[in-house]
């Protein structure tokens, strides 16, 4: 009996660490509200072809090529071998680890408020638009909310268990989120602070072990991504974080007003900006008054999107969470642990840029705890003033389902309506495919090239001679031509047909019209 009790014992243990009942119901729920994204018809994003084509690159051996980090493309290339088909490889990537993310937040939330506020965090994760969005994109954003949640998890549970092996792990899960994408160095920066600053509640200072674990953080993050900052020391000849090129912190001359306005955003990141200027110390200190006011308007602006990517709803139950929340004052450190990752990114970072929601997005993750804790606070404040029976029993379940079903037509209606305008370059492309010869195309876009499964030489600037210049150079074979370019360009398709180019099909759907012409070098 004593045995059995102590089995008894030892399993609820393991249960109360790793529920694995509600993390089954969790991840098949997830699975069923998410399949609507596998069969709603996908078009590539623009980023989506470099992500491919660094898949193709490796699979043939070569792991240096792509702009972007290799995670995400790594891991299209290791689905690929399974399904035969790139865009869909990169589509199933985004969907496992769009629906993975649910874990990680429901144990974070879980650790730092309580099994009730876990499991409701959890389900608005499954529901929130913009985590539904791109887990249907050949995109590696879903697969950083996964190991971004899961290092914000783990890193906590260092800070408070002071375990090397947990700091160990965080480590390894923040170079996986770098090298997916770079900015998450940011949080490593955090959570180096954090630990070295901070001393978890019952503890006495100790700056040695404090240290050591910041220190460890920071070795092992560098020993887990050497390959790769070798490979870029090898590439440029200097230390860079990103094959991307260097970052230069600019500022938009934009008046604070027009911070609202919905700007031009492309699904890679923000419309061109005009008139930009750059930050120096000299300008700080030359006009300290004017850069303070373009900061305050980027902080704004930031503040903006991310309430739109959050989704409004959720932003205002975070608000409240995080207002009642700080009512207990025994939980500081938490409160400080999640505000500390907010106020690096929203005033040491993004208000020195030109954001738009997708910038700001990697941080729902961490908002949802708080926006389930205001969900819950107010239904229990609702719960204490009603005297209808049915309500006091059910209010908490009848907001969730309400506020599930909102973020879930809206998640739905996004992803359906959002590359509805690209859809006329896949059949271009589909076209091209089935019609003509391979050969490299010219476009402003990488869609028509990657349908038609062509190499594509990116031109932004399209005027006639560059055209003339980049064909003959880079051995083009087509070019594309959209009705972007046509409107600043009167009788630009006449013109090409004089000369060097032919015209050999042209697609109009709706509004939209695009170009295919042959480059003849005469």
């Amino acid at each position: 009996m004593v045995h059995e009790t102590n089995y008894m014992d030892s399993q609820q243990k393991v249960l109360n660490i790793f529920p694995l009942p509600w993390i089954i119901v969790l991840l098949s729920f997830t699975i069923i509200i998410r399949l609507p994204v596998l069969f709603i018809a996908g078009i590539i994003h623009n980023d989506s072809y470099e992500y491919i084509r660094a898949a193709k690159s490796m699979l043939q051996g070569d792991w240096t090529g792509g702009v972007a980090p290799p995670v995400y493309s790594f891991c299209i290339m290791v689905l690929n071998k399974l399904v035969g088909n790139y865009e869909l490889a990169g589509v199933l990537v985004s969907w496992i680890f769009g629906a993975a993310v649910a874990v990680p937040i429901y144990f974070f939330a879980r650790k730092v408020f309580d099994e009730r506020t876990g499991k409701i965090a959890s389900l608005l994760s499954v529901v929130q638009p913009t985590l539904y969005f791109y887990s249907g994109s050949v995109l590696s954003d879903s697969v950083y909310y996964f190991f971004i949640a899961l290092s914000v998890y783990l890193g906590w549970m260092a800070f408070e268990k002071g375990k090397l092996i947990t700091v160990v792990l965080f480590s390894l899960s923040t170079t996986i989120s770098y090298l997916t994408r770079p900015e998450a160095i940011g949080f490593m920066f955090i959570f180096f602070l954090w630990i070295l600053l901070i001393n978890p509640p019952g503890e006495k200072r100790n700056l040695l072990k404090r240290l050591t674990l910041a220190v460890t953080a920071i070795i092992f993050f560098i020993i887990f991504s050497s390959p790769y900052l070798v490979a870029l020391r090898k590439e440029f000849g200097r230390w860079k974080i990103s094959r991307k090129a260097s970052i230069s912190i600019e500022m938009l001359e934009k008046n604070t007003n027009t911070i609202i306005q919905q700007d031009k955003e492309t699904e890679s990141g923000p419309g061109i900006p005009t008139n930009k200027r750059r930050i120096s110390i000299k300008s700080i200190v030359r006009e300290p008054v004017s850069i303070s006011k373009k900061l305050l308007a980027g902080f704004v602006l930031a503040l903006f999107k991310y309430q739109q990517a959050l989704n409004p709803v959720l932003f205002l139950l975070a608000l409240v969470g995080f207002v009642r929340r700080r009512h207990d004052r025994t939980l500081w450190r938490i409160d400080l642990y999640i505000l500390s990752y907010f106020f690096f990114f929203f005033a040491i970072v993004l208000p020195f840029f030109w954001v738009t929601k997708r910038h700001t997005s990697h941080l729902i993750v961490i908002a949802l705890p708080w926006a389930a804790y205001g969900l819950i606070r107010i239904s229990d404040f609702v719960r204490n003033k009603t005297t209808i029976a049915f309500m006091r029993n059910h209010v908490g379940t009848i907001f969730l389902i309400f506020i599930m079903i909102i973020l879930f037509t809206q998640g739905v209606v996004e992803r359906m309506n959002s590359r509805k305008h690209r859809v006329i370059r896949k059949e271009v492309g589909i076209w091209m495919k089935n019609n003509l010869q391979k050969g490299p195309v010219i476009s402003r876009l990488p869609h028509e090239a990657f349908y038609g499964d062509m190499d594509w030489i990116n031109v932004q600037d399209y005027s006639y001679d560059n055209l003339l210049e980049k064909a003959t150079d880079k051995q083009a074979k087509y070019l594309i031509i959209d009705m972007d370019v046509m409107a600043d360009n009167t009788n630009f398709v006449n013109r090409l047909k004089e000369n060097n180019f032919d015209l050999i099909y042209v697609k109009q759907k709706r509004n939209q019209k695009i170009f295919v012409f042959s480059f003849q070098e005469r």
